[in-house]
C-alpha cells in the first residue's frame, strides 16, 4: 500500500510540480502514472508528448474531495456519482474553460475522478489544486507496473513522487470504469473493475431522489 509522504518529501514534491511544464510519475493501483498540475498547459502537453498520444484522447482530471471539484467550474449531472465511487469511476464531462486544449486534445471533454490514493490525494490537498494523470505507457502499450517497464518505455528518468513498488509483493492492477452520457443514457466508454449495472443502479437512485451535488 502506498504511504503518505513525510514533510520533506511533500515539500519537495510540491516545489517540483510548481515548476511550469513539470511531469512526474507515481505508482498507484498497481501501475505507474504520469502526473502534472491540471491548470498547467505545458504539463498537459508534455504528458501527451511522453505518451505519443494522438488527438481525441483526453487526460483525467483528479480531485481529492468535492470542495476542490466545486471550484473547478465543472458541469455535468454525472458529477453526483463521484462520492459513491471514489477511486473506482472516471466520468467523461465537458472540459472546464481553465483547462488547456492539450488536456482534452481538442475534443472538449475530459475525464474526472475522485482519488483518495496516497500520495496523490496528499499532494493535491497541499497544492490546493487538482492533478492531471495518465498511465505511464506509450499509447497502445501495456501499463507500466514495474520499474523495468518504465525503463523499457524510456520513462525511468522522470522524477518519482512516492515509493517504488516492492518487488516481492504482488502488483494488483485496478482499473477505474470510464462512463459518460450518450443520448441522455449512461454508457461505458472504457471498461474497468466496476460494472455498469452497479453504476447505473446508483445513477437511477440519484435521479429518483433528485440528488445532484454538482453541476
Amino acid at each position: 500500500m502506498t504511504q503518505m509522504l513525510n514533510h520533506d518529501q511533500l515539500q519537495e514534491a510540491i516545489s517540483l510540480l510548481q515548476q511550469p511544464g513539470q511531469v512526474a510519475i507515481s505508482h498507484i493501483e498497481g501501475r505507474f502514472v504520469l502526473l502534472g498540475r491540471a491548470y498547467d498547459a505545458q504539463a498537459a502537453a508534455r504528458i501527451n508528448e511522453i505518451k505519443a498520444r494522438s488527438a481525441g484522447r483526453p487526460l483525467v482530471m483528479c480531485f481529492p474531495n468535492l470542495t476542490l471539484a466545486k471550484r473547478a467550474h465543472l458541469s455535468s449531472p454525472l458529477l453526483s456519482l463521484l462520492p459513491y465511487f471514489q477511486d473506482r469511476v472516471t466520468i467523461s464531462i465537458p472540459a472546464p474553460p481553465e483547462v488547456s486544449i492539450a488536456a482534452h486534445r481538442g475534443v472538449g471533454m475530459i475525464g474526472v475522478r475522485w482519488i483518495t490514493a496516497e500520495p496523490l490525494s496528499q499532494v493535491m490537498l497541499t497544492l490546493d489544486e487538482p492533478l492531471l494523470i495518465s498511465s505511464a505507457n506509450p499509447t497502445g502499450r501495456p501499463s507500466a507496473r514495474h520499474i523495468e517497464d518504465l525503463q523499457s518505455y524510456g520513462m525511468s528518468q522522470l522524477p518519482l513522487i512516492g515509493e517504488l513498488p516492492v518487488a516481492s509483493e504482488p502488483s494488483i492492477l485496478r482499473r477505474a470504469t470510464v462512463v459518460g452520457l450518450a443520448n441522455s443514457g449512461l454508457r461505458v466508454l472504457s471498461p474497468g473493475d466496476t460494472s455498469l449495472s452497479e453504476i447505473k443502479a446508483e445513477w437511477d437512485r440519484l435521479k429518483y431522489i433528485g440528488e445532484v451535488l454538482l453541476g
